[in-house]
């Protein structure tokens, strides 16, 4: 296949070149009827079937195809309908060899975990326009793809306000108990000890996990072929409580997966709470592990009178425990036990929030920097994907965008100043569009983060702080921070993150009492 040469190309070998051929080629769509006439209709056929195949790849590739079949034949005039066949049958190896190379460049910049989260999420963001949900959202419209586009957006992100806090909070007792439950979310994970591993028993993996902090009932760890999640129950006597720990995604391809399609598919209204929606997939999560643990629930509160229901969970586990404690308000356990919760990184779990059901919650729901899966909903994906088509739009060549990424905001010098600003300017002007217009057509409601929301900022890397915060400053979908966004996710950082904020608190309150002890369950 003979191949172009084009601007911003020297120095790559030939299988480079071939990948990347025709990015620059800017050719008229209407000139692709015209190698449509021949007289033998079934290379007619064959060629409208390719065409169709061709039009669904991104526009660089297909129009770089077109450009090829014409200068196969010499010219337009000229062009024949063999030569057309021949240039888009080699679209496939073309449109395969430079999909390979640019998730090369992706996988280079941002390593294998992040690149296969930029993936999942540029799936469901190309599934809105296949599900025609937005009018401007067509993917064989797009010129390079959305997959260049959304880690381009960072670029847009990383200049946006952080959340608005309603203050910080350096009250000891939130921070200790903030601190105390992650390490039942975390034991959820179960221990990752080898020894443990091979005994092969969940029970033994919880207990290795929490370190012998309270005793555990009743553990489900590994799940074959069942839609529950994995989870444990354990009796806290220090805290007076019976523990539900749910486990959530340790990937975050996945737990972006988990949120967004739990968000689509958010159809039911719960029968036991007219007029109120939830995620679809964390809801079924919470059923089924309610009807699996609520005989040992009844149970351990049978013996332990008195004691509060603690459920707990990180990710996507958050998502199913914040609904776990809806459940338990709705259909209250014997001796109506106060029902509390925990949630690390939970999705958007519910609507509306001024639901009275709601509003009742008794939820402490924790967001680590900029942790991607809060913010991951059926609105705010839609949101993203305006930016990314607005992005995508922009005069930038492949390479320009490429160097963009790899460069990721800074060290850039001369021109890829310039070319930050178009992407800041194109997603920027896609966002007040949103605003003006209220452009979200939601086929369902947007869910949100009910009960008491916290936000962690690192000002550094300890001392970090606890901030007070609306739910819905987590309401845009946000690639901010780079390879960071991954760390930010994992448990063991909000691990680390909050005990970077109980130290600030025990500091305050050595300065001054901030420790409500009467009411702290840790004291």
């Amino acid at each position: 296949m003979e191949v172009m040469s084009l601007p911003g190309m020297a120095g790559l070998d030939g299988s480079c070149a071939e990948a990347c051929w025709g990015a620059e080629a800017v050719v008229n769509k209407t000139r692709m009827p015209m190698l449509l006439s021949s007289r033998q209709q079934s290379d007619t056929e064959k060629l409208a079937l390719l065409t169709r195949k061709v039009k669904s790849m991104p526009g660089f590739v297909s129009e770089a195809i077109e450009e090829k079949a014409i200068l196969r034949s010499g010219s337009v005039i000229s062009s024949t309908i063999g030569a057309a066949i021949a240039a888009m049958e080699g679209g496939d190896d073309m449109y395969r060899n430079a999909t390979e190379w640019v998730c090369d460049r992706l996988r280079e910049a941002y390593g294998q975990d992040l690149f296969e989260m930029l993936m999942a999420l540029t799936s469901f963001v190309n599934d809105l326009g296949e599900e025609q949900l937005l009018q401007d959202c067509d993917s064989a419209n797009t010129k390079f793809g959305l997959l260049l586009a959304v880690p381009l957006l960072g670029l847009f992100h990383e200049a946006l306000p952080l959340p608005i806090s309603c203050g910080e909070v350096n009250d000891l007792q939130v921070a200790r108990e903030a601190r105390y439950w992650v390490d039942y979310a975390a034991s959820a994970y179960g221990s990752d000890d080898p020894e443990v591993i091979k005994q092969g028993s969940d029970l033994e993996s919880v207990r290795h996990a929490l370190g012998g902090k309270a005793d555990v009932r009743l553990a489900r760890l590994t799940i074959d072929g069942s839609r529950c999640p994995a989870h444990f129950l354990a009796i806290d006597t220090t805290s007076r409580c019976v523990v539900l720990a749910v486990r959530g995604s340790a990937v975050l391809a996945d737990a972006v997966a988990d949120a967004l399609g739990g968000s689509a598919a958010a159809k039911e209204v719960l029968p036991e709470a007219p007029g109120v929606w939830a995620h679809g997939a964390a809801l079924a999560g919470a059923r089924s592990v309610l009807d699996w643990t609520r005989p040992a629930l009844e149970e351990a509160l049978a013996q332990h009178r008195g004691f509060r229901v603690l459920v707990t969970g990180h990710s996507h586990g958050a998502g199913v425990a914040v609904l776990c404690a809806l459940l338990l308000e709705l259909q209250p356990l014997p001796g109506t036990p106060q029902v509390q919760c925990f949630a690390y990184a939970p999705p958007p779990t519910i609507a509306p929030l001024s639901a009275p059901q709601i509003e009742r919650l008794n939820v402490h729901a924790f967001v680590n920097r900029n942790d991607m899966v809060p913010r991951a909903s059926m609105g705010s994906l839609i949101d993203l994907r305006r930016e990314a088509m607005a992005v995508d739009r922009t005069d930038l060549t492949l390479f320009d965008r490429l160097e963009l990424i790899r460069c990721g905001g800074g060290g850039m010098k001369g021109d890829l100043v310039e070319k930050r600003q178009k992407v800041i300017a194109a997603a920027s002007a896609a966002r007040a569009l949103d605003g003006l217009f209220g452009a979200r057509e939601l086929p369902l409601p947007s869910l949100s983060i009910p009960g008491k929301v916290f936000w962690i900022e690192w000002p550094e890397e300890e001392n970090q702080k606890l901030h007070r915060v609306d739910a819905s400053q987590f309401g845009s979908l946000m690639f901010r921070g780079g390879r960071a966004v991954l760390k930010d996710h994992l448990c063991g950082s909000y691990r680390e993150a909050l005990s970077g904020v109980q130290a600030r608190a025990a500091l305050e309150a050595a300065i001054g009492r901030n420790c409500s002890k009467d009411q702290c369950t840790i004291c």
